[in-house]
């Protein structure tokens, strides 16, 4: 073939160090498309990106050359970085170590862009960490309940 085609999309999922609730509307409306170009920065494609007050959500197309890994460090990076430039409570922002990514096929692109649009309904019934549990159980993962403590 002369031509390559790529089609992979992945729902990203990671959280404030020590889920800390630092992201308000305000700095989400701004957070949210910088995340976003830093995709597009990497060669990838951001669907969406939401979240709530102490995580973030991501659909992404990672282009055929970017390793997932690479592409959610430097989402990370940047936005640390540049998060920190916002103001006093900012100074000592960090995004918790570690991330979940989960597969999407095309047929579902549509109801998990839903899912991330609306994270504030979700998070009026349910913890970050009860979502995040019920994510990787759908997704078949085992997991440490340690990881879920205070």
């Amino acid at each position: 073939m002369s031509h390559t085609y790529f089609a992979v999309h992945v729902h990203v999922v990671f959280s404030t160090k020590d889920r800390r609730p630092l992201l308000s509307n305000e700095i989400q409306q701004e957070l949210f498309p910088y995340l976003a170009g830093v995709a597009q920065t990497h060669e990838s494609q951001a669907y969406i990106v939401g979240g709530h007050v102490d995580h973030i959500h991501a659909l992404l197309s990672p282009g055929s050359m970017i390793l997932i890994p690479n592409l959610v460090r430097e989402m990370k990076r940047a936005s640390s970085r540049w998060l920190k430039t916002k103001g006093e409570a900012y100074r000592d922002f960090a995004w918790q170590e570690g991330y979940g990514a989960f597969s999407v096929s095309q047929s579902n692109l549509v109801q998990v862009t839903q899912y991330i649009k609306f994270q504030h309904r979700h998070h009026k019934t349910y913890s970050f960490e009860e979502e995040y549990r019920r994510l990787l159980a759908v997704h078949n993962f085992a997991f440490d309940e340690k990881h879920f403590l205070g």
